[in-house]
């Protein structure tokens, strides 16, 4: 077989090939000359093989202290736009409407400063 140019394309393919410069290490690429080095992306697949029970402990302690803290603060912001909202005071008023005036309201049992109160009323903590 013959290309357009009279060579067999064997001839071609390695008459065109540059030079090939020595590579710098074992293992080592090096582009040939002319050409910008692009360095090559590795994919690696990574596998756990042991998980500390220690540091186990330490992370779910620390995030369900963290967990705690958020939720203590959301019901504060929770709590504080409830009462200027004005509902606690709609809803005694509402309770007053339908058990008399001598119904508890649900401010003596629930108030800002006194959640372990709700607890001592009711008998369950001394």
């Amino acid at each position: 077989m013959t290309t357009t140019s009279g060579e067999r394309p064997g001839d071609a393919v390695t008459a065109s090939k540059p030079p090939q410069r020595p590579a710098a290490g074992a293992g080592t690429v090096v582009p040939p000359a002319g050409t910008p080095y692009v360095p090559r992306q590795r994919r690696l697949r990574l596998t756990i093989t042991r998980i500390d029970h220690w540091t186990v402990l330490r992370l779910s302690f620390l995030l369900s202290v963290a967990a705690a803290i958020i939720t203590v603060v959301a019901l504060l912001l929770l709590w504080a736009m409830l009462a200027s909202a004005g509902v606690f005071d709609s809803v005694d008023d509402a309770v007053q409407s339908v058990l008399g005036g001598g119904a508890p309201t649900v401010t003596q049992y629930f108030i800002f400063g006194g959640g372990l109160s709700v607890g001592r009323r009711f008998g369950g903590i001394a």
